[in-house]
């Protein structure tokens, strides 16, 4: 479907990272709204492009989403590009009642990388010293 092939050129240019396919990206976020593989796949492909620019209306479409498909890859790219300002709106989503145990477990890992500043895992420190190969 030309929804799923879009999404995938989202992906396919935040993996390139096309720093002008950020804008591009961007003003495809509203009519994606409507279609929530591509919405997610869009929300990816900002992330990939670290495009913070992109918050407000990651943080709108957040609040308008209905489905999992929509909602666990915006929480994810909120998490990861959004910072504090994603924080309240992920905290909010992961104690409605009304969502899924799934939407709320997604929000609850975008806050945690809304707070997370290291680059490796938290226990990567512990698997270095237990796996010197690893290191």
């Amino acid at each position: 479907s030309v929804p799923r092939h879009r999404g995938h050129l989202a992906v396919a240019l935040g993996l390139v990272g096309d720093p002008e396919a950020k804008e591009l990206l961007r003003a495809a976020l509203p009519r994606a709204a409507r279609e929530p593989e591509e919405v997610g796949e869009i929300a990816i492909g900002l992330t990939l492009l670290g495009d913070r620019a992109a918050v407000p209306a990651l943080l709108e479409l957040l609040k308008a989403g209905k489905t999992t498909a929509t909602l666990a890859p915006l929480a994810e790219a909120l998490g990861r590009i959004g910072g504090s300002s994603a924080a309240e709106a992920l905290l909010a989503l992961s104690e409605d009642a009304s969502k899924s145990a799934l939407v709320r477990a997604f929000a609850l890992v975008g806050l945690g990388l809304c707070v997370e500043e290291q680059e490796l895992p938290w226990n990567a420190a512990s698997l270095a010293r237990q796996s010197p190969s690893l290191s």
